[in-house]
């Protein structure tokens, strides 16, 4: 599940006993936000080798086009 800024902002936790807060309702809602931080952080590493790879393979290219020039 993908949570978003305004989801985070707009989300109201109800108030128990006239001040204190769920601690059932906060530790869930934590818990949603570090589910989505995982999956966010796991699809940023594999963005980044991915771009890491196609780096290494524009590289090649690009050395093989130099090749190619120079024959």
């Amino acid at each position: 599940m993908s949570i978003s800024r305004s989801k985070i902002e707009g989300y109201l936790l109800p108030v128990k006993k006239g001040k204190y807060y769920d601690k059932a309702q906060v530790d869930a809602f934590l818990q949603e936000l570090a589910n989505d931080a995982d999956d966010t952080l796991c699809e940023l590493s594999e963005k980044r080798d991915r771009v890491r790879e196609l780096e290494k393979r524009e590289e090649s290219v690009a050395q093989a086009l130099l090749m190619v020039k120079q024959l």
